[in-house]
């Protein structure tokens, strides 16, 4: 198989940039969402849980999120029901791929094939913007939800030993 890659506009290391960026946010959130984490260790799972609401991390710690601060939930659902433990899923892998079809890079997808996902036509934030695909998960509440959340910092507490 022979993919002409002189016909995108974004080359490979861009696409990596892009990527790094993206793992930044995301080791930043996982840095914040595990001081919470210590911070609330002395509670039991289901206060733990419920302090993750985006209710409750609206009003306690507005800086863990931009979506927070302008009161905009980042995935339609309840806002009852939204929890900020679940953000950046477990399930999103950061893979670099490539569609023939469309002819442009693409990152990341769905270790568990969520069928509400799907990729999203993007460009780069620079003077010459140039296109890519990247998976947007804005239709999955899988890691938002209350179930999921709980299953999650069980196995936290169990694999850091934070009980």
């Amino acid at each position: 198989m022979n993919i002409d890659l002189s016909k995108t506009n974004l080359t490979f290391r861009e696409l990596w940039e892009v990527k790094s960026r993206v793992l930044a946010m995301r080791d930043s959130i996982s840095h914040k969402r595990n001081l919470r984490l210590f911070e609330l260790k002395a509670l039991d799972i289901d206060t733990i849980t419920e302090k993750f609401s985006f209710k409750s991390m609206q009003a306690e710690h507005k800086e863990f999120c931009p979506m927070l601060a302008r009161d905009t939930a980042c995935h339609d659902m309840q806002v009852e029901e939204l929890s900020c433990y679940g953000c950046i899923c477990p399930n999103y892998d950061l893979e670099i791929g490539f569609d023939e079809e469309q002819n442009l890079y693409k990152l990341g997808f769905c270790r568990v094939n969520s069928e509400q996902g799907f990729y999203k036509l993007t460009q780069t934030k620079d003077d010459n913007p140039k296109d890519y695909l990247i998976w947007n998960c804005i239709n999955c509440n899988l890691p938002h939800n209350k179930t999921f959340i709980r299953k999650e910092i069980e196995k936290y507490i169990k694999k850091t030993y934070l009980k």
